[in-house]
């Protein structure tokens, strides 16, 4: 508690008797203390996993393909040295007519792991295909794309590929940088959501002493011309 990695919630009652993580603590358990690696091997393991995300969305029994991946985190902002690669990935299903829960159950018999809880075989499309993207690389980092949008972190997609027309427009942020890629200021706002763009650029008026009378309105003598 006081690191500040836990601290107490109030229960019904008014007692603080209940320990909750905060949003450190999260961060401490999500952290991989991993010996920071060169970013020419960071580039190679970027290069790895494009091909494997080609390899994923070539295989058709999968539930799920990857539609889109972008990177962020240390790697995107160019830094020389990066504890890992920080990847989200927007999954998307391959048969969206069909049922997901008849789709899980098929692969879960295919691939022979029956003894899963009932939850993981709910969850089995979508955590195989994150399975076989981090293929035991140390140093990838896959984040679910909706914990990504709570982020809101700047990113640069790299799959799928720009188009020539694309990757004329993007401006590109120099260091951060991938090759073939476009640069993302982070997840579209939600639906809903107010835009700094549209609230009003007001300057606040003067306060009012009510103390002092208002002043008449008057109307401004002109000055004659010159």
């Amino acid at each position: 508690i006081r690191r500040g990695l836990l601290t107490l919630k109030p229960d019904a009652e008014g007692n603080e008797r209940d320990l909750v993580v905060t949003d450190l603590g999260q961060r401490l358990c999500a952290a991989r203390f991993l010996k920071p690696i060169a970013r020419s091997r960071a580039d190679a393991i970027i290069a790895d996993t494009l091909v494997r995300i080609e390899a994923i969305n070539a295989r058709d029994e999968l539930v799920y393909r990857i539609a889109e991946a972008h990177v962020f985190g240390s790697y995107f902002r160019g830094e020389a040295e990066v504890s890992d690669v920080d990847l989200a990935v927007r999954l998307a299903r391959r048969r969206p007519g069909s049922k997901l829960s008849e789709e899980n159950m098929n692969r879960v018999r295919a691939s022979g792991q029956v003894s899963l809880t009932f939850l993981r075989m709910l969850t089995f499309g979508s955590n195989e295909v994150l399975k076989l993207l981090r293929s035991g690389a140390r140093h990838l980092h896959v984040t679910p794309w909706d914990v990504f949008e709570e982020l809101g972190v700047p990113s640069r997609r790299i799959y799928p590929p720009l188009s020539e027309g694309d990757a004329e427009s993007g401006t590109g942020t120099g260091q951060g940088e991938v090759s073939g890629s476009d640069p993302t200021p982070g997840p579209r706002p939600r639906p809903g959501a107010p835009s700094r763009r549209s609230l009003p650029n007001r300057v606040p008026s003067e306060p009012q002493d009510p103390r002092r009378p208002a002043a008449p309105n008057r109307p401004v003598p002109l000055r004659p011309a010159a």
